[in-house]
């Protein structure tokens, strides 16, 4: 025979055993092999019947015992669905942690998505704001280059009407010797039959009227 569980009590020894070859559960007390039945009975007796347990039981009577098993089988009942329900929602707790964290790997995820969205656009900024400033250097350079460009097409208009001046100047000499050209002067105008500064014309009067006048 194999022992498979020992238990000591009350200086008593009792082993539950299989029998090589044999389907039957015997059982040693003591040194004694006997059935299963008869042999949880002198355990019964030898280990559970203790005389104070066994007054309180008399004295409650079988209705009381009855009704303290009751109570003992409503809190068989209570602790077995107490059991069953953390079950259910230990089970409720881990679908809903699973879910939160599903939950947050999806923020995360969108986070992560509108951050790389945000960092291109910046990018896209920054690069259009560095165009901007070099189209703005451009311009900037093209208008110093256009308004020296003026200047020198103004210089150059000046001295060709003065040139065109002093021809029309010689030419009169060799028209009319006699006529004193001295007085003419390429800063005056004609207006009304006398040579004056330019910019003293009357309101309305254009300087080819006043040229006109004066050669009349």
């Amino acid at each position: 025979m194999v022992s498979v569980q020992n238990w000591s009590a009350n200086n008593g020894h009792v082993s539950i055993g299989m029998l090589a070859g044999s389907g039957e559960t015997p059982v040693v007390i003591n040194g004694e092999v006997g059935g299963l039945r008869g042999v949880m009975c002198r355990m019964a007796d030898e280990f559970a019947q203790v005389d104070a347990d066994v007054k309180t039981i008399h004295d409650a009577g079988k209705i009381g015992v009855a009704r303290y098993l009751q109570v003992m089988g409503a809190c068989l009942l209570s602790i077995g669905r107490t059991f069953e329900l953390d079950a259910i929602l230990d089970a409720d707790n881990v679908a809903a942690v699973k879910k939160l964290k599903e939950s947050l790997q999806e923020r995360d995820s969108k986070i992560e998505k509108l951050r790389a969205e945000v960092k291109n656009v910046k990018k896209a900024s920054e690069t259009e704001v560095v165009k901007l400033k070099g189209d703005l250097e451009a311009n900037v350079t093209e208008l110093v280059g256009l308004k020296a460009r003026v200047a020198e097409l103004e210089e150059e208009v000046l001295t060709a009407f003065t040139l065109g001046f002093d021809r029309a100047v010689a030419q009169i000499g060799v028209v009319a010797p006699d006529a004193d050209v001295s007085l003419l002067d390429v800063t005056k105008i004609v207006s009304n039959g006398r040579l004056m500064d330019d910019g003293t014309l009357p309101e309305n009067q254009g300087e080819s009227e006043s040229v006109e006048k004066g050669a009349d």
